[in-house]
């Protein structure tokens, strides 16, 4: 039902500045102001447009994997902490203040991920990758993926909060 003539999504995002909200990982907009948003257009409009605003699907994206520091960082959690953080803002850099635009669609691959991490200055390598999308809340987790794709046009690819991704 994504594309049928007549009909119009509005699909809304609050702007990241200067917000405080619950879970900037996943910014929603309130139902009272999508229902303005449906008026206010709705009495301007075609009687032959189908008009509703909403949210856009968040789709969760989770990394598992096997570390190996170098020598000399010696504290494990600590770079393990820092690394989900890291990972986190690089899945969903316009969370964080970052003044990148929140993107629609779009594929998320693995071999970049890999490459990011191992980039970091006290990450050796890492093995036994895994990478996971949960599309919605009545979804379970995919199986390991190689490339993960958003699954409609209203689909936004973020991180999991960092506390979820695995790093053993």
């Amino acid at each position: 039902h994504e594309v049928k003539p007549g009909y119009v999504s509005i699909i809304t995002i609050p702007s990241q500045q200067n917000q405080n909200d619950a879970n900037p990982l996943k910014p929603y907009t309130q139902q009272s102001t999508l229902t303005n948003i449906e008026n206010f257009l709705n009495s301007r409009i075609s009687c032959f447009v189908n008009l509703r605003a909403c949210q856009p699907q968040f789709e969760e994206v989770r990394i598992e994997f096997t570390l190996k520091l170098f020598d000399q960082y010696k504290d494990f959690n600590f770079y393990a902490d820092k690394l989900k953080e890291e990972i986190t803002q690089f899945l969903s850099p316009w969370a964080f203040g970052n003044t990148s635009t929140i993107d629609f669609g779009g594929k998320i691959y693995k071999s970049v991920l890999i490459n990011f991490i191992e980039e970091r200055y006290y990450v050796d390598f890492i093995t036994d990758v895994f990478l996971y999308v949960k599309v919605d809340d009545t979804t379970n987790e995919s199986t390991n993926m190689e490339e993960i794709s958003a699954s409609t046009a209203r689909s936004i690819l973020v991180s999991v909060p960092a506390s979820k991704h695995e790093i053993h």
